[in-house]
């Protein structure tokens, strides 16, 4: 399942993601349904005081993105589209020709008018998925059996479903049931999957 379309997300989205806890203490509080007291704070799930509190490292994918919409103006139309800032993709080629005209076309030359941006690399701060279980030990044990017995590497596709994580804000969890090993041959430092796929469209079906 996507986890964008689990009814358990939809759940969360329809809360808007807040959390409800007491002025006087960190805790999570219970309010009567329908109702908001003056002595309980609504914060967002990115609140970052929240994830220090509770050693959280990293946001889930939906927190994510629940931060990169802007702030909601009242009495304004609101939609989860709308509120998303538009995504433009960036050129990181030189310009040619030089918009300033005042030297020769890259490669002869180059100034910082038509160089392209720096590029800064940073770590992903969010998680498509927040935390995975297996659903018995039976299905580790049956895949891990051949590294095992063979000392090679093995892969397999996850099969299972997504449910909520309350441990984090908005998380999303996965529940695998089973672990589909497709036609490989495998190595003591890699592995060498055989394509085409042939068990694509029943595993999907799975």
């Amino acid at each position: 399942k996507n986890p964008l379309t689990h009814t358990g997300v939809r759940e969360m989205e329809r809360f808007q993601g807040q959390e409800m806890r007491d002025f006087a203490s960190t805790s999570p509080v219970v309010v009567p349904e329908h109702s908001v007291a003056d002595w309980v704070l609504l914060y967002q799930p990115y609140d970052p005081n929240y994830h220090k509190e509770h050693s959280i490292k990293h946001l889930s994918f939906h927190t994510h993105i629940r931060k990169l919409q802007p702030k909601a103006t009242p009495g304004a139309a609101s939609s989860s589209t709308a509120d998303l800032p538009p995504l433009q993709p960036e050129s990181y080629q030189v310009k040619v020709p030089c918009p300033t005209a005042s030297h020769p076309s890259f490669p002869k030359g180059i100034c910082t008018t038509c160089q392209p941006a720096a590029i800064t690399l940073q770590p992903q701060t969010f998680r498509m998925v927040d935390h995975i279980e297996f659903a018995s030990k039976e299905v580790v044990d049956r895949f891990i059996d051949g590294w095992r017995k063979a000392g090679v590497q093995r892969f397999g596709f996850l099969i299972g479903r997504y449910e909520p994580y309350t441990e984090v804000p908005m998380g999303i969890k996965a529940v695998v049931e089973a672990i589909h090993e497709p036609g490989q041959h495998g190595e003591v430092d890699g592995v060498t999957v055989g394509l085409p796929w042939d068990d694509e469209k029943r595993v999907t079906e799975l």
